[in-house]
């Protein structure tokens, strides 16, 4: 279990994340770095000691910053924000909300290195409402309009508390990974972008499916 905030980095190639050896053709596997902590509550005795395999002071040589994306996923108003659909649901936001912070500073931090941003978010319409999607949200109970969270021209689509900025990667979505139905691989390989670092959220959902794919 991860949570949003980072107390440590960690970096495995992405073959290692699911145990099996992955291939893809006609190019290189990039790396993904996570940035977060485990929540040791979660986590039996016998595996509440795990530390991070990388100590971050080493992580200079193994992320390139001209070879590396920061991966920015779904920091939306109709996700994280107050006034979007989960405020509206009454969801507490707060502590989310703090963590947009440290995302806003790893952005900087990005950009004062030469790291690329990468902007990803979901962008949807009632035609893209998949079926599984609409007989999940009918099993739990939740109206139709449940499904009507950050539909394309709305205001629940845009970023919240961050912005791309000219040369940046941007990208929409409409699954929880950011290569699925998107360029993003191919815009990765002209950049020669071999290594990425993911935040955003959530952390159990399209992060991780963006650093399996």
């Amino acid at each position: 279990a991860w949570r949003y905030h980072s107390s440590f980095v960690t970096r495995w190639p992405i073959s290692s994340l699911v145990g099996l050896p992955i291939s893809r053709s006609n190019t290189c596997l990039p790396s993904v770095v996570w940035i977060g902590s485990f929540d040791i509550s979660l986590l039996s005795p016998a595996t509440s000691s795990i530390e991070p395999p990388v100590d971050p002071a080493g992580l200079a040589p193994m992320i390139a910053p001209a070879r590396t994306a920061l991966v920015i996923i779904d920091v939306q108003e109709d996700f994280v924000s107050p006034n979007g659909a989960p405020g509206r649901w009454g969801v507490d936001l707060s502590v989310i909300d703090k963590r947009i912070g440290n995302v806003e500073r790893l952005i900087a931090a990005a950009r004062a290195n030469g790291v690329t941003p990468v902007y990803a978010r979901v962008i949807t319409r009632a035609e893209t409402d998949s079926d599984a999607l609409k007989a999940l949200h009918a099993r739990k109970g939740r109206p139709p309009q449940a499904l009507a969270i950050c539909r394309a021209g709305t205001s629940g689509a845009d970023y919240y508390r961050i912005r791309p900025a000219p040369g940046d990667i941007e990208i929409e979505k409409t699954l929880y990974s950011s290569f699925v139905g998107t360029d993003l691989d191919r815009q990765l390989g002209e950049r020669g972008i071999d290594t990425l670092v993911i935040v955003g959220f959530t952390t159990d959902c399209c992060m991780d499916s963006t650093a399996l794919d």
